[in-house]
């Protein structure tokens, strides 16, 4: 099994880049896992807009590293489906793969030297911070019920401070560091590329 790790900034594009990989890997062999799975419900009767949920403590890793572990060695797991206008965990859904490549993608993926420890390979986002918050922006509105001021608040008091507390720091800790300013193809490419051919003979 072929473990790959995309860390960088909250909207930096790690989803779009693990998707196109695994496109191109073959999504029989290449499974995505994303981090988003594993946060904690959050506690009764605290409020979301006032949570930090760009904190390591947010993320149950004790649940992620077990998954992790499942899957490198082809046995049965759950992953957890978490509720983002709810930010409550609603069940589990069972995994069923069997092939040769996983891509766990989040923001706080570096924050554990279990996970770090079982990465072949471990990719940065490197995206222009300006970027990722227009990008959230869009996805907050639009996916998960939120309205501006409350994005913007949360991305001031907590996310943009994370990025920088628990996320640049790995940037030159990675294998491989991928320029997504604007829709990079040609990083996509390379990046790609390189997948295909250390994976090509993994199984």
């Amino acid at each position: 099994m072929y473990m790959i790790s995309i860390t960088g900034a909250s909207s930096s594009g790690k989803t779009t880049i693990a998707n196109k990989i695994a496109e191109e890997v073959g999504k029989e062999k290449c499974y995505v896992l994303s981090q988003d799975n594993f946060y904690k419900s959050i506690p009764d009767g605290v409020d979301s807009a006032t949570y930090n949920f760009d904190d390591p403590k947010a993320i149950d890793f004790d649940a992620l590293i077990k998954v992790l572990t499942a899957l490198k060695t082809r046995t049965y797991s759950e992953i957890p489906n978490y509720c983002f206008k709810t930010h409550k965990r609603t069940g589990y859904s069972a995994i069923d793969f069997e092939g040769s490549v996983i891509i766990l993608e989040g923001i706080l993926t570096m924050c554990s030297i279990s996970i770090i420890e079982m990465m072949d390979m471990k990719i940065f986002v490197d995206t222009d911070l300006d970027v990722c918050l227009m990008r959230r922006i869009r996805r907050d509105i639009g996916e998960r019920g939120r309205d501006l001021d409350s994005v913007l608040q949360q991305y001031k008091q907590f996310v943009k401070p994370a990025y920088h507390k628990y996320i640049s720091n790995f940037k030159h800790k990675c294998d491989l560091i991928i320029p997504n300013h604007i829709e990079n193809e040609c990083a996509f490419d390379v990046l790609k590329s390189y997948v295909v051919n250390k994976t090509s003979k993994v199984y």
